[in-house]
């Protein structure tokens, strides 16, 4: 007799890679638990919560003030590299988005410092933040004459372009200064009505 075959069709189901499948649902399940803000880049020099972004950044800069640095750019490669790691540890990034907001931290973080430095020298903000030893080469660095003079520059130039008076608030020539800037107008125009996109929530 001939063999006897089966009248059940057969499946055309494709076999499913249980390991696959359990990663992707392990890695669903990562991105959901995870409670940091997610941040994405938005075209135009922002990221999306630019509030919540600067104010990691004062935050970080007051937990982890280790070096002495009159301006953030002089700041040491080790310097802006653990404040940058800090900051983002606090975050998660849209793919692909890294690169650009790491540029934009740099902007941010450094007008955040300097902000930061105003206020404790002209407005005498709290500094417990900042290790007695820096404290006091920030005070010598304050009172030299080069630190004088150099401020009395950037002050005059900043009044001659924008056409400011030397009786105007410092805080308006500085935002008037920050606005000459053509990268800064184009953040601006892309949320007119919130000056934090230039780093100053």
């Amino acid at each position: 007799m001939p063999p006897q075959t089966s009248s059940q069709p057969q499946s055309t189901t494709p076999a499913i890679d249980t390991d696959v499948a359990e990663d992707d649902t392990e890695a669903a399940a990562s991105a959901t638990a995870d409670p940091r803000p997610l941040l994405i880049w938005d075209g135009h020099g922002c990221w999306d919560d630019v509030r919540a972004g600067t104010k990691e950044i004062m935050n970080i800069f007051m937990e982890h003030y280790k070096w002495y640095t009159p301006l953030f750019s002089q700041a040491p490669d080790e310097a802006i590299e653990f404040w940058w790691e800090e900051w983002r540890k606090r975050f998660r990034f849209a793919q692909g988005d890294e690169a650009n907001i790491r540029k934009a931290w740099e902007i941010r973080a450094a007008k955040r410092q300097l902000g930061m430095m105003h206020n404790i020298r002209e407005k005498g903000a709290p500094h417990h933040w900042i290790p007695d030893d820096i404290f006091r080469r920030y005070v010598d660095y304050w009172a030299s004459a080069d630190y004088q003079a150099m401020q009395r520059a950037n002050k005059s130039n900043c009044a001659s372009s924008t056409g400011l008076g030397g009786k105007d608030d410092l805080k308006r020539v500085l935002r008037a200064c920050i606005l000459e800037n053509h990268e800064e107008k184009k953040q601006m125009a892309s949320c007119p009505s919130n000056y934090s996109c230039v780093g100053h929530s």
